[in-house]
């Protein structure tokens, strides 16, 4: 028996044969929208700002008379309402332009002045609008929940925008948007080792959606349907390539934006608690703590149940070598450690905090353990270590490609030369960081979020970044520390008690927070003021040291800081009471006989130290515009009580002048705090004086030239034959003058 399939084939002859001769009547407005339907979309237009115009009744400047203005406004609907009389004459009625003239008669044939302005209108009307038609917004459901997805021609705009509201909807499908990329989350199943990055199995990463796997993703989230034109059925397929691709490159999603992710309970940035795995709309954190399960955390703990989770921590950090000790209370070094664990804890709730510097003098004395501390507190797993590039644009794209990973805790680890470069100094500041994806013609922009560690031996940083960082120095006082013999494997104490160890942590920080954030008595830390309120104030508050008081050991050795001060001392002396150029000061210091090598006593033998300093060129020759090039960086910059002042250019050459600057700063200038570390209380020379000369103590007629950092008065003398301090710079290889 043969089946009645008639109207399968009318279909297929439809297709296939479409009527022509017949155009199908335009769909318009209609009676049934509503005026302001039509007047909104007549003002979205790409002229919509001059309909808006004539429909308020402002018709001045855009013509001649208000007779040609109602022409222009009937023109205009009659393409939106499609010729339809009455529409216009309705619109126009609630429009500004209307007036008693409309209706009057002012033609032979009995029309009234309106009803002729419509006809030439209409007239005059040579297209109209073609309202696209609408699907059906509510889309077929099979019987499993996943909706049906149909591929016609011409519907790619619906196809993709169905497609990502399937995505959105799948359980399960975890995609997501992030500096105008798709992402998804993935564990690292083995302990991974790049170029510039290496982090241990488990790691939660963050990584861009490839097509495939978007087209994986696409097909479970949803039955995608294709017409058979010889059996005229709907059949299922794959999700076709060109609607991921296309999905991709919108660049505007209604998928849930990405922030980070945590993998222990966490504080958000009004202070209430984020401890419920999975996506936190408030914040954009997916929250992911694996296997384990963390203990309740109380909202509201007392000062003195923080005090015992502080103690806490001293017990677990009682074996580190901290150069800071206070009988009375725990110091600095301490403090600092606390501080990265605690940040490791909060940091993606708020906007920015310091770099963290584990230092000591000799490698084994557990600058990387307290790093990793740190790390397997935060996430389970030692922290992620990466390396620095060897010039600043490799460095730029390693920084991009760690922070698009996610990684909550990054170490820059065994660092061997002054720490400094502009990315850090703004990573550390900015909320975002933006540059161009190697090997993609996109640019992304990426949340900064992250802990920041570093760790060296007798590590120094340099220009801006100094203004940036907290030190927490070690020094365990032998020869071999890596011998030394400890009662507790923090690599296995940390992950059995890591759940303990979060809720101390977290439980410190709910505590200050409830007891309304008091103010403590310290110094403002400029673009760290979140951190500061929070992590820093909160410790200061249960007793601990200020943790930004190692700050002034990290300034006073500052390479940019030295060169500088020895620079305005030198310049000062040689040249003073008037403005010098810079080649006028280095003609100053060959004039004559020329100076031996070790010529520094001299006025002019210092300033050549100093400009050789900051403005040697490979073969050790001062080169003015690279002098120049520092002052203009430099300029207003104090340190010692002097700066540089720019005078007036002579024959456009910059001319330069060293001034004093009092205790009270500068005159004139706001929130200028006097120097406090201009003079000793016990008072005797101060340790942060900038200057090579000193009185010798036992005959006040002999200058003695010394450190202008630490006071002392041994120095070597490198390939550049700039004389540098042993003890704030021990030499490698050179020889010791």
């Amino acid at each position: 028996m043969i089946p009645d399939r008639q109207k399968a084939v009318d279909e297929l002859l439809r297709r296939c044969f479409p009527v022509r001769g017949r155009p199908e009547p335009a769909p318009t407005i209609g009676r049934s929208s509503t005026l302001s339907d039509l007047i909104a979309r007549a003002s979205r237009a790409r002229n919509g700002a001059r309909f808006a115009r004539l429909f308020a009744g402002t018709w001045e400047g855009d013509h001649a008379s208000q007779s040609e203005a109602d022409l222009a406004l009937c023109a205009s609907l009659a393409f939106w309402t499609g010729k339809d009389a009455d529409q216009i004459d309705s619109c126009f009625r609630q429009s500004g332009l209307f007036r008693p003239k409309w209706d009057e008669r002012h033609y032979g044939n009995g029309r009234t002045y309106g009803e002729e302005t419509i006809a030439k209108a209409i007239a005059g009307c040579t297209q109209v609008y073609r309202a696209r038609p609408r699907k059906d917004s509510v889309p077929q459901v099979h019987e499993d929940g996943l909706p049906e997805i149909r591929l016609e021609g011409g519907e790619l705009h619906d196809v993709v925008d169905a497609a990502e509201q399937a995505l959105l909807a799948a359980a399960g499908t975890e995609v997501f948007q992030r500096g105008g990329l798709l992402v998804r989350l993935s564990r690292a199943e083995n302990e991974s080792a790049r170029r510039c990055l290496r982090r241990s199995a488990g790691s939660l990463v963050i990584r861009p959606v490839e097509t495939p796997h978007l087209v994986e993703r696409l097909t479970a989230a949803a039955h995608w349907m294709k017409l058979n034109a010889k059996t005229v059925e709907w059949l299922e397929i794959d999700c076709p390539e060109r609607v991921a691709k296309t999905l991709e490159a919108r660049g505007n999603w209604i998928l849930k934006p990405l922030s980070g992710t945590i993998e222990a309970p966490t504080l958000r940035p009004d202070g209430s608690l984020l401890a419920t795995p999975g996506y936190d709309e408030a914040t954009g954190l997916f929250y992911d703590p694996g296997d384990l399960v963390f203990p309740e955390i109380k909202t509201s703990p007392t000062r003195d149940e923080a005090r015992e989770a502080l103690r806490v921590f001293e017990d677990l950090l009682v074996g580190f070598p901290f150069v800071d000790r206070d009988p009375d209370r725990p110091g600095s070094d301490f403090a600092v450690a606390v501080s990265a664990i605690l940040t490791g804890l909060v940091r993606k709730s708020i906007k920015s905090a310091p770099l963290h510097a584990f230092r000591a003098p000799k490698m084994g004395s557990g600058k990387s353990l307290l790093a990793d501390v740190v790390g397997m507190i935060a996430t389970g797993r030692p922290c992620a270590v990466m390396s620095l590039g060897e010039d600043a644009t490799e460095e730029r794209k390693r920084w991009l490609s760690v922070l698009m990973e996610g990684d909550p805790v990054v170490c820059i680890d065994n660092i061997e030369r002054p720490l400094g470069g502009s990315t850090l100094c703004s990573i550390l500041t900015q909320e975002s960081y933006k540059d161009r994806v190697l090997g993609m013609s996109r640019t992304v922009s990426v949340s900064t979020a992250v802990t920041l560690l570093c760790t060296g031996n007798n590590l120094v940083f340099d220009g801006d970044l100094t203004t940036r960082v907290i030190p927490c120095d070690l020094d365990p006082g032998v020869e071999r520390p890596e011998e030394r013999h400890f009662d507790v494997n923090l690599y296995q104490y940390v992950p059995e008690h890591r759940a303990e160890l979060v809720v101390a942590g977290l439980t410190i920080l709910r505590a200050y927070v409830a007891a309304g954030r008091p103010r403590q008595e310290i110094p403002t830390f400029g673009r760290f003021e979140e951190w500061s309120d929070l992590v820093r104030s909160a410790l200061v508050w249960l007793g601990t040291a200020d943790p930004c008081a190692g700050r002034s050991r990290i300034e006073e050795q500052d390479p940019t800081r030295q060169r500088l001060g020895q620079l305005l001392v030198a310049w000062r002396d040689t040249l003073p009471s008037r403005f010098f150029s810079v080649a006028e000061a280095i003609s100053f210091t060959e004039a004559g006989a020329p100076l031996e090598a070790d010529d520094t006593t001299g006025p002019a033998g210092r300033l050549r130290e100093a400009l050789i300093a900051v403005g040697a060129d490979r073969a050790g020759h001062i080169n003015p515009r690279y002098v120049g090039a520092f002052l203009s960086k430099h300029a207003k910059r104090i340190e010692g009580g002097l700066r540089f002042e720019r005078g007036t250019d002579r024959n456009k050459v910059a001319t330069w002048l060293v001034t004093a600057i009092g205790d009270q700063g500068v005159s004139g200038v706001s929130g200028v705090v006097p120097n406090a570390r201009g003079k000793d209380q016990g008072g005797g020379r101060s340790d942060s004086s900038v200057g090579w000369l000193e009185v010798h103590p036992g005959n006040p007629a002999d200058p003695q030239r010394a450190c202008f950092a630490c006071g002392g008065i041994d120095f070597w003398l490198n390939v550049s034959g700039v004389s540098i301090c042993r003890r704030c710079h021990p030499p490698v290889n050179e020889v010791s003058r």
